[in-house]
């Protein structure tokens, strides 16, 4: 196996998430899937793998919706998506048509259009597409699994060029959708967590739960067996010479906490510096790919995120981000870093940015109530980004 970190990876080289795909089956016998993580951890991946595993009674598609900015366009995209499996049923698109007004809709810049020229309205022809599919499908008891990645990136394209209204209309009609037509089930997911739209949108009256009704599932890094599995692979795949293959692939899984991207990215690295590769130049070349200034990692995202996603208290956050690089601390010792940075005796604010902080997968509570780093090499990364010194004693 090549390394190929960020690409579009085949089914077949997607290693590790046999048992979580497993799951997702079982899961989606009953309700839809919404899956939330850290970045570079392998969502794309997991979908990809739905797609190519697609089970008997079922059909699927897979789409990415980043690139969707109305209501509109996305509706578009679902028609081309449902359209194949209708006409492979050979079953009329009554309803599709009775709302374009005509027997097919006209596909202009992505949006469909009335014979008039003005878009066909986004709800009535997700509504068509799903009473037609049903249509399609029900007699069978089949189903149709939509996969859809980056769905919060697409909701903040829509409330940004449209408003967030119309974000808040498409959330609801998807759930309403959920719930009316069996054949329906939908696995959403993407890069950025999908609760800080909802937080977006609440401020502006939004009070629905409209993800409630589907399994929410974090997806975790790489089992150890399975990371060290894929450095395995990739390291005979690049054919470098390691000292001992076996240690050094669980070395590399385990320095970068067994996500894959990172696996690939830091093999790769191994094999650029066409060197024999042992411990301490595992070590080497991860430090000095956290430390480059060019970011291949993109790691800069993990501090630049924190003024859009905390605003106002963008302050408080880092300050609290730098002690716990530090060393684990306690709710109360947060609260005293927030007094130190503002006046403030609103000690619920700090245990719910505690809480926001914990979403985004920057911190994890250990034992003992103490709030540490998620990830051991977004610590070092910090560290090293915000010159911080670690306790002593402390890894």
């Amino acid at each position: 196996m090549r390394t190929n970190p960020g690409g579009q990876l085949a089914p077949e080289n997607v290693v590790g998430r046999s048992r979580e795909v497993e799951y997702l089956w079982r899961v989606l016998e009953d309700q839809s899937v919404y899956i939330h993580a850290e970045r570079r951890i392998g969502k794309t991946s997991v979908l990809t793998l739905l797609d190519s595993d697609v089970r008997q009674g079922w059909a699927s598609k897979l789409r990415d919706l980043e690139s969707v900015h109305t209501a509109e366009e996305f509706a578009a995209r679902v028609y081309r998506d449902i359209e194949p499996f209708l006409r492979s049923r050979k079953r009329a698109q009554r309803r599709f048509a009775k709302a374009a007004g005509t027997l097919s809709g006209v596909e202009i810049a992505g949006v469909l259009k009335l014979p008039s020229g003005e878009p066909v309205p986004w709800k009535d022809v997700l509504e068509a597409c799903a009473r037609d599919l049903a249509d399609a499908f029900d007699h069978n008891g089949d189903r149709l699994l939509l996969l859809w990645d980056e769905v919060p990136f697409m909701l903040g394209n829509i409330a940004r060029r449209q408003d967030e209204e119309v974000a808040m209309e498409v959330l609801d009609t998807l759930r309403y959708l959920r719930q009316t037509y069996p054949c329906l089930r939908m696995v959403l997911t993407g890069s950025i967590g999908l609760h800080h739209v909802l937080t977006q949108l609440r401020r502006v009256g939004y009070a629905n739960a409209p993800v409630n009704d589907m399994e929410s599932f974090e997806l975790q890094p790489l089992r150890p067996d399975d990371g060290t599995e894929l450095a395995r692979a990739l390291l005979t795949g690049e054919q470098i010479d390691a000292d001992d293959a076996d240690q050094i692939a669980a070395l590399v899984s385990s320095a970068v906490d067994h996500f894959p991207y990172y696996i690939h990215h830091l093999v790769r690295e191994l094999q650029r510096r066409a060197q024999p590769v042992n411990a301490p130049a595992v070590d080497r070349a991860l430090a000095e790919l956290l430390i480059a200034s060019s970011d291949p990692w993109e790691l800069q995202h993990y501090r630049k995120r924190i003024k859009t996603y905390y605003g106002p208290d963008e302050a408080v956050v880092l300050a609290i981000l730098d002690a716990i690089a530090t060393g684990p601390r306690t709710h109360d010792e947060a609260f005293a870093i927030a007094k130190s940075v503002v006046a403030t005796d609103d000690k619920e604010h700090v245990r719910d940015l505690l809480t926001a902080m914990q979403r985004d997968h920057y911190i994890r509570r250990g034992a003992g109530a103490h709030f540490d780093f998620s990830y051991g090499l977004i610590r070092r990364w910090w560290r090293l980004e915000r010159g911080i010194e670690a306790e002593q004693g402390k890894p």
